[in-house]
């Protein structure tokens, strides 16, 4: 192989892997979206993940707490940041894919389910307490 083709085969091999790294986070970023709509602010999530709120314009991110760097923003990666949101990373997104694809959108409902049986329980005893 000449330089020439060396070049343009670099310049192909660069281009599909910023195509495939931005298919990534917009499904890493359509999957943040339904978790953020649907569980509370703030509160610990199966696999350490939670569900947090920056700032005050109502921007959540999906991420985990052992390490913060695995921010998924449930916004495209095209779209402006607040100040001070870490920009979603490959690895982020990718340890991201790996739990959903082993089952942590199943643990999240049943966290879900669970919060609320407890809820209910609760309602229905202070309910007997007052009748």
């Amino acid at each position: 192989m000449n330089i020439l083709d060396v070049l343009k085969r670099l310049e192909r091999a660069g281009s599909e892997d910023s195509k495939a790294i931005q298919k990534l986070h917009y499904a890493a970023a359509e999957v943040a979206r339904v978790i953020e709509k649907t569980v509370p602010v703030e509160h610990d999530l199966p696999r350490g993940y939670r569900v947090v709120q920056k700032d005050f314009d109502a921007f959540f991110l999906v991420c985990r707490k052992s390490d913060r760097e695995y921010w998924i923003d449930g916004r495209y990666p095209d779209d402006d940041l607040p100040r001070g949101v870490p920009v979603q990373t490959r690895e982020g997104s990718l340890q991201f894919a790996e739990d959903v694809a082993t089952g942590l959108l199943d643990e999240i409902a049943a966290w879900l389910e669970q919060r609320s049986k407890e809820s209910d329980a609760a309602a229905a005893t202070l309910t007997e307490a007052l009748f």
